[in-house]
C-alpha cells in the first residue's frame, strides 16, 4: 500500500525571514567586536606555544567580523536596489593610507616588516568614503597578513587620473587562473570564499566621478601578490 506524504520544503532562513537573518548577524558581528577586544586583551607571553595560537584566534576574529559587516552592506544594497556612498568627503590619501600601515602593524605584532609609500604627484586632498573604503580594504590587509613571509607594503600612487591605492605581500604571487579572473566572479582566493575581493569591488565601483567608476585589479610584480583598487 502506497502512501501519499506532504513534500517537505526547505527553505533558507535569509529567504523566509530577511530581517531576522539581518538582526543574527548584526549580533554575531558585536559578539565578535567583544570577543576581538578581549582577545587583545591578553599580554604575549613570549612563548610560540602561547602566542601563536593567539594571535591566529585574534586574527581570524577580526576576519570574521569584518565579513560580516560586508555581507550587512551588500544585504542593504541589495534590499535598496543600489550602493550609496553617504558619507562621501574630503579626506588626505596620505592619511588613509598611514592608518592602514598602522593597523597592519598592530595586526602582525612584529612578525613582519610594514611599510608604507605614496608617490609625490598624489594630492594630499582626494573625495571618497572613508568607511566604506577603510572596509574594502581590510580583506586585502588581512589576506597580506596571513600569507606574506617577511613583509607586507602600501603604496599610494596615480593612474590615469585615478587614486590608486596598492596592498602587496611577499608571499609569490596569486595563482595564473585567479589574475586571469574577472575580480566581480572570482572565488577562493587564496582559501577564502572570493567574498572580500567582491566586496571591494563594489564599493571601488560605487565611487563615481567625471564619467569614471572606480575598479579593482589583482596583478603579480617580483614574487609579490599585488592588490589595487583605483578610485576616480
Amino acid at each position: 500500500m502506497n502512501a501519499n506524504f506532504p513534500t517537505v520544503q526547505k527553505h533558507s532562513v535569509w529567504n523566509a525571514n530577511p530581517e531576522l537573518s539581518h538582526a543574527i548577524l548584526h549580533e554575531v558581528k558585536n559578539k565578535l567586536f567583544i570577543m576581538n577586544e578581549l582577545l587583545a586583551s591578553i599580554p604575549f607571553t613570549e612563548k610560540p606555544e602561547h602566542d601563536t595560537p593567539l594571535t591566529q584566534a585574534q586574527s581570524l576574529c577580526q576576519r570574521i567580523s569584518s565579513e560580516a559587516i560586508q555581507i550587512l552592506i551588500l544585504y542593504r544594497a541589495e534590499v535598496s536596489g543600489n550602493m550609496y556612498l553617504n558619507a562621501v568627503d574630503i579626506y588626505s590619501p596620505q592619511e588613509f593610507v598611514a592608518e592602514l600601515a598602522e593597523t597592519a602593524i598592530s595586526f602582525s605584532r612584529g612578525r613582519l616588516k610594514v611599510t608604507a609609500h605614496a608617490d609625490d604627484d598624489v594630492p594630499t586632498e582626494w573625495p571618497f568614503d572613508r568607511n566604506f573604503l577603510n572596509f574594502a580594504l581590510m580583506n586585502a590587509v588581512h589576506n597580506a597578513l596571513q600569507y606574506a613571509k617577511s613583509e607586507v607594503r602600501f603604496e599610494l600612487g596615480m593612474e590615469d587620473g585615478m587614486l590608486r591605492i596598492g596592498v602587496s605581500d611577499d608571499s609569490g604571487g596569486y595563482p595564473e587562473h585567479i589574475i586571469a579572473s574577472d575580480v566581480a566572479d572570482v572565488k577562493n582566493i587564496k582559501a577564502g570564499s572570493g567574498l572580500g575581493l567582491r566586496f571591494a569591488n563594489f564599493i571601488a565601483k560605487a565611487h563615481e566621478n567625471n564619467g569614471k567608476s572606480g575598479f579593482v585589479r589583482l596583478r603579480n610584480e617580483e614574487n609579490r601578490a599585488v592588490f589595487e583598487l583605483l578610485i576616480p
